[in-house]
């Protein structure tokens, strides 16, 4: 005798679940990542802590031709890429030279597009006698602070090191924000010089204070600028620049200045000459 239930088979129903499973795995299929199933992860930002000897930072072509990224490269390791924001919530003292370059030619008047370097709420003051920022042989960059952020520089004797550094063509954007960006050096702030047949071009925005102060040199400028370049600020830039009982801005041939600029130009001549 037969104690089981007969049960009618419903082949419909099967063939309905066979194609769901087959449309399920066409979806996952197309939905699935290329290269092994792993997704791009978005490149971190750069502690400042982390830099343990002489740093370069680079934006550049990634393998994409048409896309562009920040690389780090510290002392003789491997080239990373990263966010191009610096972040660190301790100051880096005794911080390696940085030098900074883009290989990304802007297009935007205003250099909108240009590559940025972020400062977020950093910093930073060089190893003794030593600048800290140097701008290699660039394409337009800008150096924005997003957090209050301090770079510093100090001196030992009476040599005169910069804060910033550029002494190659090209354009250099310092944007301090709201935030603010603070650039103090003991010889010397912000260093603009054009070599060879290049013109170089600063121009400052947001709220960036430049003081210059060492009891020992003979002279020091928060600003110094070449006959070859130019320096420039937006209107509503607020800038202030000091260098003790020295003159702070030496021999500059063509320079806008804001209307909130505290600094006490009198006179294009005196400009010229350098204020006392």
């Amino acid at each position: 005798m037969n104690n089981f239930l007969p049960i009618k088979s419903n082949h419909r129903a099967a063939s309905q679940r066979g194609a769901a499973r087959i449309i399920s795995i066409m979806i996952l299929a197309f939905l699935w990542p290329v290269g092994g199933g792993a997704q791009e992860q978005t490149p971190p930002d750069l502690n400042v802590s982390n830099i343990t000897a002489a740093t370069t930072l680079t934006y550049k072509k990634k393998s994409d031709p048409d896309t562009y990224a920040w690389h780090y490269k510290i002392g003789e390791g491997e080239e990373t890429e990263f966010t191009g924001t610096l972040t660190g919530s301790e100051e880096k003292t005794n911080c390696p030279v940085i030098t900074i370059k883009s290989e990304k030619e802007a297009t935007s008047p205003n250099y909108d597009d240009c590559a940025k370097l972020i400062l977020n709420g950093v910093k930073l003051t060089a190893v003794a006698d030593s600048g800290l920022f140097v701008i290699g042989n660039t394409k337009p960059i800008c150096i924005q602070a997003t957090g209050e952020s301090t770079l510093k520089c100090k001196a030992t004797g009476n040599s005169q090191f910069y804060v910033i550094k550029h002494d190659n063509g090209g354009i250099l954007l310092l944007d301090g924000g709201d935030a603010g960006l603070n650039i103090v050096g003991d010889g010397g702030g912000i260093y603009l010089r054009s070599s060879g047949t290049y013109s170089l071009s600063g121009i400052l925005k947001g709220k960036i204070n430049v003081t210059a102060d060492n009891a020992i040199a003979d002279e020091h400028y928060a600003v110094t600028v070449d006959n070859n370049s130019s320096l420039s600020a937006a209107e509503d830039a607020k800038i202030t620049a000091s260098a003790g009982k020295k003159q702070f801005l030496t021999i500059v041939i063509r320079v806008c200045i804001p209307p909130s600029f505290n600094g006490g130009l009198t006179s294009p001549r005196r400009a010229a000459r350098g204020w006392k």
